[in-house]
């Protein structure tokens, strides 16, 4: 069992690299698709220096696009060295500055701004996507910057400033995140796809509720992470919505993850996720609350926000190591990836500090650890879920076996049989067979009851090479009947089937599998759609002929 175990792990986490290296393909193919590489060419950063004018009235220099934290009141001015020319025919600045009010400008005349309107109204802004149309009189000339740092905001770089085509500006959302865009995206759009089905297939039972939670805790994900790499831009042009949309995601996505825990992971740990739960459940209708009723937007708590988020990474964390000697396979599976996932995002968390702190090796560390611990993550989820769906399958099979089968012979019991019958269409072209076992009785009487139990199973097996060949139905009705049929080209598939169970008997009899000949009699009737039957009245005619038949076969061996 343990090696049964070790190669199903290896085998898991085989596909689980597969998956990864093909999202890097395809992240290369988007890259390569778009021409993204081309554009980083034209990367302004090193032609920036910059003026922090604070609101204490002291001013700040800086010669590069990196500089002391600037907050609330405070004005940053960017001065950027455009170069001589134009590099294509129409060209936009393109780059991403965090919830500040942008003033594009060239000698002293404003061809690009947002947010002053927001800010007055005391609104949220979020990532704004700058996407300022270079005029023509600016190309050699020094374009100027201006943010304005709203409260509760801080601002202490301006990173990424490139010359986009402007026909193809929104790609800038795709520089450098290419990975993270074709994740998100095939997460989303395959967790709506398995949540309609869930949702539209009847009832929900537990194992189904479960998968709600999960899909809906994917959906979050995904949103969240489009907000956070401001590839939200690509579906939704407005900075507010989309800077809702990422907060609300942030905020909300704990629930239905603590749920899917709380239902489907070891149950000694369902109250401590019914908790988190709770917590994650308040703070997400408060901060809502607030953020739509007051000027006490999303982004001012989102620090305590990432306190919660972290606290639940260090439980579940916890709670994984805790159940490590689980028994349950799924679960192993989920703490590992889990461990893994929590293992990328600690480095991820690491790694802007590392940016922040040492700007020499930004470089080095601008690959996004975040997704790829969020892929593990979900990957981990989608196992145990899957596991667990399977298990279900193989639970329901197993039940439909033993109600839909009949122990002795292995074909299709009365219940299949009532069931077959009760779905004919009395306008389709269907047929029936009756067939009855001629001698059970003195069978089991004179040769015991073993011999006539080998009678029943030499004629289901008959039946089940006859009829099983060519599409059709089979079943024990009971005792020594049997009855046979077809949905669709009912008389041709009789008319070759009836034949071919004759043979098999006469060839059972020459071989004397019995001390003595077998008899099946045999009745059918063939419904004309042109001339419908009742399916009770199509029944009885078979049924009759059946014993018309058993009636003659009596007389000739008089």
């Amino acid at each position: 069992m343990k090696n049964i175990k070790k190669s199903e792990s290896k085998k898991i986490w085989f596909v689980l690299l597969n998956v990864i290296i093909i999202y890097a393909v395809l992240s290369w193919a988007l890259g390569w698709f778009c021409n993204l590489n081309q554009y980083k060419q034209q990367c302004l950063d090193e032609a920036v220096t910059t003026t922090v004018y604070k609101a204490d009235g002291s001013v700040q220099n800086f010669s590069e696009n990196k500089f002391a934290e600037a907050t609330q009141g405070d004005i940053v001015c960017l001065d950027i060295r455009l170069p001589e020319k134009p590099p294509y025919k129409n060209t936009t600045l393109c780059t991403i500055i965090y919830n500040a009010s942008v003033e594009v400008s060239c000698d002293g005349e404003v061809f690009y701004e947002y947010g002053k309107d927001i800010l007055e109204q005391d609104g949220e802004l979020g990532n704004i996507f700058v996407s300022a149309d270079v005029p023509d009189n600016a190309w050699g000339q020094t374009i100027t910057v201006q943010c304005m740092i709203p409260q509760g905001s801080s601002l202490n770089r301006v990173e990424n400033i490139l010359l986009m085509p402007s026909r193809y500006a929104l790609r800038y959302m795709l520089i450098g995140h290419e990975f993270d865009f074709i994740f998100c995206i095939t997460i989303v759009g395959f967790s709506v796809f398995a949540l309609l089905i869930i949702l539209t297939t009847g009832k929900l039972t537990h194992i189904d509720r479960e998968g709600v939670y999960l899909f809906i805790f994917l959906i979050s994900v995904g949103i969240w992470q489009f907000g956070y790499y401001s590839t939200l831009y690509l579906f939704i042009m407005n900075p507010v919505i989309c800077a809702n949309l990422e907060y609300a995601a942030m905020y909300f996505m704990s629930i239905p993850l603590g749920l899917f825990l709380a239902v489907g992971f070891n149950k000694r740990f369902k109250k401590v996720f019914l908790v988190m739960t709770a917590v994650y459940a308040a703070a997400f209708i408060i901060s809502t609350v607030l953020n739509y009723t007051t000027g006490y937007h999303y982004y001012k708590l989102v620090h305590f926000e990432r306190f919660l988020v972290g606290a639940g990474i260090a439980a579940i964390f916890i709670i994984v190591l805790l159940n490590r000697k689980s028994s349950n396979f799924s679960e192993k599976i989920l703490g590992r990836g889990t461990s893994f996932s929590m293992f990328l995002i600690m480095i991820e968390v690491v790694r802007y500090e590392i940016r922040d702190n040492f700007h020499n090796v930004r470089d080095t560390t601008s690959i996004s650890l975040a997704s790829l611990g969020m892929m593990i993550f979900a990957f981990s989820l989608l196992y145990n879920y899957y596991n667990k769906i399977s298990s279900e399958i193989i639970k329901r099979k197993n039940l439909e076996a033993v109600a839909y089968t009949d122990g002795m012979t292995g074909i299709a019991n009365r219940t299949a049989v009532n069931n077959f019958l009760n779905d004919l269409d009395s306008k389709s072209d269907y047929g029936i067979v009756f067939f009855d076992v001629n001698g059970l009785k003195k069978a089991n009487d004179v040769y015991g009851h073993e011999t006539g139990d080998k009678l029943i199973m030499i004629v289901a097996e008959a039946l089940k090479k006859s009829f099983d060949s060519s599409g059709g139905f089979y079943g024990r009705y009971g005792g020594d009947e049997f009855v046979a049929g077809y949905y669709g080209d009912a008389e041709r598939n009789i008319e070759n089937s009836l034949p071919l169970f004759d043979e098999i008997i006469e060839k059972a009899n020459k071989a004397h599998e019995l001390p003595f000949d077998i008899g099946v009699a045999y009745g059918f009737y063939v419904n004309d759609p042109e001339e419908p039957l009742a399916t009770e009245a199509a029944v009885k005619k078979a049924d009759s002929a059946m014993y018309v038949r058993k009636k003659e076969m009596k007389k000739c061996q008089r």
